[in-house]
């Protein structure tokens, strides 16, 4: 086995900043051109922050709902030529289609993100596709149900979940044992990052990860769904803690 050696990414969604509302960004990306300049600067700063908080590979900041950025046309009369099949020219997304043909042309990794592992077989024969991403985390026993044999078999990697990301769960956690309200007190919601995403949990998320599929990891980062988080500073945070937990781990391994 070689020396580990990840590439730190991030899932995409990220909290508005103070002031934005979800309202006003559906607004706004409804008409591009008369909010461009707001847009862009809210997404510059998001990607900015991921860098500084050490993310090698950010992602585009999913401040819209995903799903209904898929529902809303394929359940539009005018846009579709039959039930939930949508007109080809409103499925064209042409940045989509110039992503894609740049990252082939440069041998860019393809990804599928799961949320659970339990379809990861089929995943697997899957051409094209090479990072198998899984939510571990907030649950480190899903990652009992991938065989690193088939990974192996079919030439896999896979993008691991090191960042508890469920803020609700951690946050009722929290206060069942320490007697608070986390949603009525800022410095609860700071100790409930601590407590749960320390460099040190981190670290030993991924070293019990690396020693089940060692060099099969190829991505890791926070589990999806820093979205929800009641603010970017917390949400930074949990980026900045991941990096240095992959760098204590990588010191580790080096001695």
């Amino acid at each position: 086995m070689t020396n580990p050696n990840f590439l730190y990414d991030d899932i995409g969604s990220y909290p508005l900043p103070k002031g934005v509302t979800k309202p006003w960004i559906k607004e706004a990306f409804s008409n591009v051109e008369l909010h461009k300049a707001k847009l862009y600067e809210l997404l510059q700063d998001a990607l900015r922050q991921k860098l500084n908080a050490g993310v090698e590979v950010p992602t585009y900041p999913q401040f819209q709902n995903m799903i209904t950025q898929f529902s809303e046309p394929i359940m539009n009369e005018d846009r579709t030529e039959a039930p939930l099949l949508i007109k080809e020219e409103e499925g064209v997304i042409t940045a989509l289609e110039l992503a894609s043909d740049y990252a082939f042309r440069m041998g860019i990794d393809t990804q599928i993100h799961l949320h659970s592992p339990i379809f990861y077989e089929t995943v697997c024969q899957v051409k094209g596709l090479e990072v198998i991403g899984v939510e571990s985390a907030a649950q480190p026993s899903l990652l009992a149900l991938i065989d690193k044999e088939q990974l192996d078999d079919y030439d896999k990697f896979l993008r691991i979940g090191v960042g508890r990301t469920d803020i609700l769960s951690m946050a009722a956690e929290y206060d069942e044992l320490h007697h608070t309200n986390a949603f009525k007190d800022k410095g609860v919601l700071n100790a409930v990052v601590t407590e749960y995403n320390s460099p040190e949990k981190i670290t030993k998320r991924l070293e019990k990860a690396y020693s089940i599929f060692g060099d099969r990891i190829r991505y890791v980062r926070p589990d999806c769904g820093l979205g929800p988080f009641p603010s970017q500073e917390l949400a930074y945070m949990v980026l900045k803690n991941t990096a240095e937990g992959i760098r204590d781990f990588y010191n580790d391994s080096e001695l």
